[in-house]
């Protein structure tokens, strides 16, 4: 009788075994595609859909990426990008159509005025400083021809939900096991599940997920006075994970000028917070261009491309 049991454990196991092999095979980057892993990179994507809902009045928007996982319109050759744009949601902008993220705005501004400077989005979801790094590794180099003059850092609000020391350690492994696990994360398609699963439930917990959110309700509205004691008391608290994030932007700056590229840091700004005393902060939002705690909305990229666009380009040669 056991060994009758022990046979059926034996064969639902291999039946579940091979489906597994299987599904990893179809799904995952095991033998096809550009094995990007868990950075997923969507590809060869156009779609259609109705702003409405986050940003009333706007109509059907467009979202396109092209097959190299970037968006915006550069010839189809990499090799007329100047500026690389990366960062996470706030940078990818699902819900703005193509010719009105803030990358593509600067891109105009850029041309407006007068520098020869094709800006390219390169944001994805749920990006922090920690895929970016990775993003040198495993994407960046699949892209041919490839070889911008700027890449920009639009980041920040990604990084407290981040683990970031271990996924910082993570992605500087030497060893031989680490490297192999971290082989099978980087091609599994169950792992990449997994992880979009996680990253989600995560971003909720830090209302970091895309949802229409009213931003003018008095509960949701919030002014406070610098206070000398407040910002030690938090300094002291983050302080771990601020190191983490000067190591990884130092990473960023170095592997972006052993690409032969100069790096550009802009910090970014959340929609539920309002200040009173920070008078020279450039950004000024109000109420309509977000359309969450993160996200703008058409109007909002605007104005995030203008604030950019102003404090770069000083530094810019004109030809």
């Amino acid at each position: 009788m056991l060994a009758r049991w022990a046979r059926l454990v034996g064969i639902n196991l291999a039946i579940l075994l091979a489906g597994v092999v299987i599904i990893e095979l179809i799904f995952g980057n095991w033998i096809f595609g550009p094995h990007l892993g868990y950075l997923t990179i969507t590809r060869d994507l156009k779609s259609h859909y109705d702003l409405n809902p986050v940003d009333p009045g706007a109509g059907i928007g467009t979202y396109t990426r092209d097959k190299h996982g970037l968006r915006g319109d550069y010839g189809g050759d990499p090799a007329n990008i100047d500026m690389l744009v990366m960062g996470g949601s706030t940078t990818n902008e699902l819900f703005v159509s193509d010719e009105k993220t803030w990358v593509a705005q600067l891109d105009k501004l850029l041309a407006q005025g007068g520098y020869k400077f094709k800006a390219i989005n390169a944001g994805v979801d749920g990006h922090s400083s920690i895929a970016h790094i990775r993003s040198f590794d495993v994407w960046l180099p699949q892209i041919p021809r490839l070889h911008p003059k700027y890449i920009l850092f639009y980041i920040g609000i990604n990084e407290p939900p981040a683990d970031a020391l271990e996924g910082f350690q993570l992605l500087e492994e030497k060893r031989f096991w680490p490297k192999v696990i971290r082989t099978f994360k980087n091609n599994s398609a169950i792992n990449a599940l997994y992880r979009t699963v996680r990253g989600y439930i995560r971003a909720r917990q830090v209302r970091l997920v895309h949802q229409r959110v009213d931003l003018t309700s008095p509960r949701m509205v919030a002014t406070w006075d610098h206070d000398p004691k407040l910002v030690q008391s938090l300094k002291a608290t983050w302080q771990a994970r601020l190191d983490a994030y000067e190591a990884r932007a130092h990473k960023l700056s170095a592997l972006t000028r052993d690409w032969g590229a100069q790096p550009i840091f802009v910090t970014q700004v959340r929609g539920d917070y309002r200040w009173r005393v920070d008078l020279e902060r450039r950004l000024k939002v109000e109420d309509g261009d977000f359309y969450d705690f993160a996200h703008v909305v058409s109007s909002g990229s605007r104005k995030v491309a203008q604030v950019i666009y102003d404090g770069i380009a000083p530094y810019l040669p004109k030809p």
